[in-house]
């Protein structure tokens, strides 16, 4: 046994222990509170802009009109802000490019997308699968070969009649010919004969309530005509007269927004090697449009020049998303054929956003 000195000085100094690791103990949530409060003044004080942003403004019920959304876009800057990286290829002599999406009402989202071979001779082939809300295949889809859809170009998907179904084309002579497909059955319905005189390409399709309007011309004045699936007629809108192809292309299907407008993203083409995005807001009674440019905030597209919106879609938050194709500023040659050191492509989904700031606008009566 110890004296009885000894065994006092251990039990203080065993106490006293007890109580440092107490007091330390009493630290820990003192110090994660200051923690958290630092971490609450930077974000309070920090200039971001959140996803939510967008939906409150152009969602909101005073601007439910192209006169109300007009005066709206013209006090802001549209931002697309790169989130989520699909797929990615470089260099590569085969590869699934272009994606186009369209969500569906049971979570899964319809893409369709082209195969790109440097070695293959006339028209690329067209595939659908199906993806989830990570944008990876379904588990459904991955026990099943993807679908061919046959030859076609840079689809555009879209979702009219609660089914899916992709805008798309090829070249055939000195013209393109176009179709609509459904994701689903693989049923083609022709175009061709909606427009006389030059086709062209990069059509927008344009579902609004329950009519399919189809853009074939977006400047320097919108045209287009409304085409019934089931008795596959098409009837113009406005003049016939076909107004030459500028630098403003289509891109993405339309979304409506508000009573009477749709909006859509397009691609500007500046150069061969440079396709810059822009916004159009559409008012479907007048058939007057408000076309304004996009900045973009993106890693991945300070390596590319070549920016074409694919996809547009409302999310159920009220965000609204892009499907984006990034391909190489490199001569086309080397992209498809037989040099193939250039062959990059990105797949994306950006979110749009919008800032403070006066954007420059383009109104075309």
């Amino acid at each position: 046994m110890l004296p009885r000195s000894r065994a006092r000085r251990a039990a203080v100094f065993e106490t006293r222990i007890q109580n440092s690791q107490q007091r330390r103990l009493l630290l820990i949530p003192v110090a994660l509170s200051f923690l958290f409060f630092l971490a609450l003044l930077r974000a309070g004080s920090a200039p971001r802009v959140t996803r939510g942003e967008y939906k409150p403004s152009l969602f909101a019920p005073e601007h439910s009109n192209f006169a109300s959304l007009t005066r709206l876009i013209e006090t802001k800057n549209v931002l697309l802000v790169e989130e989520k990286v699909i797929a990615r290829h470089r260099g590569e002599r085969a590869a699934n490019v272009y994606f186009s999406l369209a969500p569906t009402r049971s979570d899964t989202i319809d893409v369709v997308y082209k195969l790109k071979h440097v070695e293959a001779k006339g028209v690329t082939r067209l595939v659908t699968t199906e993806l989830n809300k990570e944008y990876t295949e379904t588990a459904s889809a991955r026990a099943r070969q993807p679908m061919d859809l046959g030859p076609g170009e840079d689809p555009r998907a879209f979702r009219f009649r609660n089914q899916t179904w992709c805008l798309t084309w090829y070249m055939e002579g000195a013209d393109w010919t176009h179709f609509i497909v459904n994701v689903r059955t693989g049923e083609r319905k022709s175009l061709n004969g909606c427009v006389s005189g030059f086709r062209g390409k990069n059509w927008i399709p344009l579902p609004f309530n329950d009519t399919l309007y189809v853009a074939y011309r977006v400047h320097p004045r919108l045209q287009l005509f409304s085409y019934d699936i089931n008795a596959s007629v098409c009837q113009l809108i406005g003049s016939r007269d076909i107004e030459p192809v500028t630098e403003y292309r289509g891109g993405s299907n339309g979304i409506i927004i508000g009573s009477d407008s749709m909006m859509m993203l397009g691609h500007r083409t500046l150069s061969p090697k440079s396709h810059q995005p822009y916004v159009m807001l559409i008012d479907m009674g007048t058939l007057r449009t408000l076309i304004i440019d996009v900045r973009v905030e993106s890693s991945t597209h300070a390596n590319f020049s070549i920016f074409d919106p694919t996809s547009l879609w409302v999310n159920k938050d009220g965000t609204v998303s892009v499907g984006v194709t990034l391909t190489s500023d490199g001569p086309w040659s080397k992209l498809y054929h037989k040099n193939c050191s250039e062959c990059w492509f990105t797949m994306s989904v950006y979110s749009m956003r919008l800032i403070d700031g006066v954007s420059d606008g383009v109104s075309v009566p």
